[in-house]
């Protein structure tokens, strides 16, 4: 006897999800809705722009290696190998905390992105300010170090904004500028960083000019960092005035 097997399924109502969507975009006022269309082009560049600035000086601190080699060696500890922890720790320690206790709730969008760029802006200036006083390289460490992780726990206070602005809108292409500006961050710094000291050492620079090479670039390549936090401040202001934001 054959017996037929009749499978069945979860009904999903299409139409139902469909209506939801369309409701969700009726609620947002036409003249927003034209606000949006009218500068879609410079929504979407702020987006990608801002989050790989995020992004941007928590890779620069990754990216200068060879200037952290040659300065740290003499430190009390290894500071290559405590690099990773000490920037990634502090960024997992700060999304846990800003889950538990919605920091990100208590502050509004402005104040968080321009706090936590000055903060990334003051960090640099420290960093830089070890090589400018030449100190010792265990107290160049640490400054370093901590910079490091307060870049990182401000980084989850910072970047969050961009998520939460992107989700307000009906279009899903602003959260795809988020990502691209994510990874084309750290391709940038590295690329910008080998740039650098190609410009000021060469391609075969002799021995005795390392040091004076590692110096230099590392000047030019924090103080990149500094005009790109300066720069990401004035786009976010420009970008909270758009009637669609």
């Amino acid at each position: 006897m054959d017996t037929n097997h009749q499978v069945f399924a979860t009904p999903v109502d299409l139409k139902h999800d469909d209506a939801k969507l369309a409701s969700s975009e009726e609620a947002i006022p036409q003249h927003v809705l034209d606000d949006i269309a009218l500068h879609h082009g410079f929504i979407w560049w702020s987006m990608l722009f801002l989050n790989g600035s995020v992004l941007w000086a928590f890779y620069s601190c990754l990216s200068v290696q060879n200037y952290y080699e040659a300065k740290f060696k003499a430190a009390n500890f290894n500071f290559a190998y405590l690099t990773t922890p000490v920037s990634t720790w502090p960024m997992f320690v700060g999304h846990a905390l800003q889950l538990f206790f919605g920091w990100d709730k208590k502050m509004d969008m402005w104040h968080r992105v321009i706090v936590g760029f000055s903060l990334f802006v003051a960090c640099a200036l420290v960093i830089l300010s070890q090589e400018a006083f030449d100190t010792h390289p265990t107290t160049g460490a640490t400054l370093v170090f901590l910079s490091f992780g307060l870049m990182g726990a401000i980084n989850t206070l910072t970047e969050s904004v961009f998520y939460a602005l992107s989700a307000l809108f009906p279009d899903s292409s602003f959260t795809t500028a988020i990502l691209i500006g994510d990874g084309a961050s750290g391709v940038l710094t590295i690329t910008l960083n080998t740039i650098i000291r190609l410009l000021v050492g060469g391609t075969n620079p002799a021995p005795a000019d390392i040091v004076r090479i590692n110096s230099v670039s590392f000047y030019i390549f924090f103080s990149v960092l500094i005009v790109v936090c300066v720069i990401a401040m004035v786009v976010f202001t420009r970008l909270l005035k758009l009637d669609g934001i």
